[in-house]
């Protein structure tokens, strides 16, 4: 008889697959993302910490660590600990009532965590909200493929609400990486006025 594999186990699995850090180094996304040594940081479905581990070593502000799973931010805050790293800030919470204060972050990053998210226009509303004033949103998604039976939001689409939802585009990269088989794309945004 074999043992079912805890969610939890599989969930880390899954986040820290090598292949991420490989196809699409969350270093080369914070570097895109132009962010400063005093940033504040959101990171939208946090996860294991693929973006909010190497944003906490680069700046001196706080990263908050925004996802709706409990254990898996225990599990980040437990990795930060390890790493010696003192300003993570867990936010259990939805996408869609982000709960943080109005204009908090300089600067907010999803990486490969809006194709989930319903109503999708809702929660980048809610990203608009917490960044402050001409604050930087970058987006990491899969790109989806003809018959890609996951959710999945292309680019088109996901360009279009983040200019419904009060963003400026600022570029959009399709940086020939893939994770679990599926093209990725980026899109750097600014929260407009």
């Amino acid at each position: 008889m074999t043992q079912q594999e805890h969610p939890l186990t599989r969930k880390i699995r899954i986040l820290e697959d090598p292949a991420r850090q490989t196809s699409l180094p969350a270093e080369y996304v914070l570097e895109l993302a132009g962010m400063s040594e005093s940033a504040s940081v959101l990171d939208v479905g946090a996860g294991t910490g693929y973006v909010t581990i190497p944003a906490a070593k680069r700046t001196s502000g706080t990263v908050y660590a925004l996802d709706l799973d409990q254990e898996i931010l225990h599990y980040l805050d437990e990795k930060a600990k390890q790493a010696g790293i003192k300003n993570v800030k867990q936010v259990v919470g939805n996408f869609t009532q982000i709960p943080l204060e109005d204009e908090l972050v300089d600067l907010a990053i999803a990486s490969l965590s809006l194709h989930e998210v319903a109503p999708l226009q809702t929660a980048l509303e809610e990203i608009h909200r917490v960044l402050k004033a001409d604050g930087s949103f970058v987006c990491v998604e899969f790109e989806p493929q003809a018959g890609t039976k996951k959710s999945r939001v292309d680019s088109a689409s996901m360009t279009e609400q983040f200019v419904q939802a009060g963003f400026t585009i600022k570029e959009k990269i399709n940086p020939q990486a893939t994770f679990l088989d599926e093209d990725l794309y980026i899109i750097i945004a600014q929260k407009s006025k």
